[in-house]
């Protein structure tokens, strides 16, 4: 159906309270925009579709998720994933073009990988997220899941590593098993927690096996999933694992352009009274996007309680204050 045909029945749907009709129509406008590469206009029109009927939503994500049990650690019995559905799109990133680029190019080619099949190719299916906490790979990875319409299989490390010998190798296998069920975004966050060097003299024969095993689960891991670890310690990551990776995203605090953009972003349905972001920015150029994002949180409270007055100067930068010192404090601990 053309753009216009497709316009006629999205009418049609409205005027005939057809909401599956309805439904059906705007994911099909979504799902050209997005073949167009319009990832912005998708993920909007996609947004407010979803939105408008909780019902609607529900079915749409049922529809990305056929039902199984979560598989379980053999020890206590928790869930070693847990299923998320990502609401970020690219406009709640503030990221340098450098790293929009490399994501840009890793949702191109999953979206196109039956071209590339064709051609006896794949498309970039392992990536590795790297820097300070607080920077934004987690946000990344649902921003991506999101754009590509998949679930996030995010790991409980907390259940993943058992106390008991060779458990910790089996639950990986496990998850692994899971997510070839499936098309997911399947992510490791703190991933140094099952990735570390295996020449560390520290580290005991039982995670320097786990570490063999992940890599042998890895290499056999055929499946349209899209898996990302995240790790704040890229370099105690194992060196045969690094290689294992088609795309290493390197992430950094961010400069005092993206601090600005990022408060303005945060407090924009906010009040604000001559608000002196520049100086702010400076101020907070040594930070995360975490930590900003805590100075604005509390001035957003502030605000409220107070009846709704805007945020000042003085209101923002004691709570300035107050996360400089945190950070202070969390560095001399470090020590």
């Amino acid at each position: 159906m053309t753009t216009g045909e497709l316009l006629v029945a999205l009418f049609e749907a409205y005027r005939n309270q057809d909401d599956n009709a309805f439904m059906n129509v705007g994911m099909t406008l979504v799902k050209e925009e997005k073949e167009k590469n319009h990832y912005v206009l998708s993920n909007k029109l996609r947004k407010i579709l979803l939105s408008s009927d909780e019902r609607m939503e529900k079915t749409y994500t049922n529809r990305l998720n056929r039902t199984f049990d979560l598989p379980k650690d053999k020890d206590n019995g928790t869930d070693l994933l847990k299923v998320i559905y990502p609401r970020k799109t690219f406009d709640d990133l503030i990221i340098s073009n450098e790293i929009k680029k490399q994501l840009d190019s890793i949702i191109k080619e999953y979206d196109k990988k039956e071209m590339l099949k064709a051609y006896g190719m794949v498309p970039k299916r392992k990536l590795l997220f790297c820097g300070p906490p607080g920077c934004g790979k987690t946000l990344c990875a649902e921003v991506v899941a999101n754009t590509l319409d998949l679930p996030i299989l995010y790991t409980c490390f907390d259940s993943l590593i058992s106390s008991y010998l060779g458990e910790t190798a089996s639950n990986i296998r496990k998850v692994f098993d899971y997510a070839s069920k499936n098309n997911w975004i399947l992510f490791f966050d703190e991933f140094d927690a099952v990735g570390k060097s295996r020449d560390n003299i520290d580290e005991t024969s039982e995670l320097k096996r786990v570490v063999n095993s992940f890599l042998q689960i890895l290499d056999g891991f055929e499946c349209d999933s899209l898996i990302i670890a995240a790790t704040n310690h890229e370099k105690s990551i194992d060196t045969a694992l690094w290689r294992r990776f088609d795309e290493i995203i390197l992430f950094d605090l961010p400069n005092c352009n993206q601090i600005k953009k990022f408060i303005k972003h945060k407090l924009r349905a906010f009040e604000v009274d001559n608000l002196n972001i520049e100086y702010f920015a400076k101020k907070l150029k040594d930070c995360s996007y975490a930590d900003i994002e805590r100075v604005c949180i509390a001035s957003i409270k502030r605000c409220i309680m107070n009846g709704n007055e805007p945020i000042n100067d003085k209101i923002f930068g004691e709570y300035v204050a107050k996360e400089l010192k945190r950070a202070e404090l969390i560095r001399k601990i470090g020590e």
